[in-house]
């Protein structure tokens, strides 16, 4: 799991910490990473360029 400051040069700091944790949260909740479907490539554009994923469906 990579965090979009970590792929900009920002400083690493608790917040990666917390992304990672909420992006591991919502694999085990679906049982795939988000954006499973595209290339490893775009996934990291992606999460540079996007907001942050989200559960699909939250109420299950």
């Amino acid at each position: 799991v990579v965090m979009c400051e970590t792929m900009k040069d920002a400083p690493y700091d608790y917040k990666a910490d917390i992304w990672s944790l909420g992006i591991t949260l919502i694999e085990l909740a679906q049982i795939e990473p988000p954006h499973h479907e595209l290339n490893p490539m775009r996934v990291l554009l992606k999460i540079a360029k996007s907001e942050p994923p989200t559960l699909d469906q939250p109420a299950k």
